[in-house]
């Protein structure tokens, strides 16, 4: 697993093994790839409606 020098989590090296053996399955949330300069959930949905070329519906709308 890549971690980033000085901002990574201190994970025990127990939990390292277990994932890289496929015995462990890290879910982590949305936010996890902003530092990467990747967009938060509400930007990547931004995003998916300007590439599909829509707006969202109402109902949508109201989700936010």
């Amino acid at each position: 697993m890549k971690f980033i020098p000085g901002k990574a989590p201190d994970i025990p090296r127990k939990l390292i093994e277990a994932q890289e053996n496929d015995n462990l399955l890290f879910f982590c949330g949305a936010g996890i790839s902003y530092p990467a300069g990747l967009p938060l959930f509400a930007g990547l949905v931004e995003k998916v409606y300007e590439e599909l070329a829509t707006d969202p519906s109402e109902p949508e709308k109201k989700g936010n």
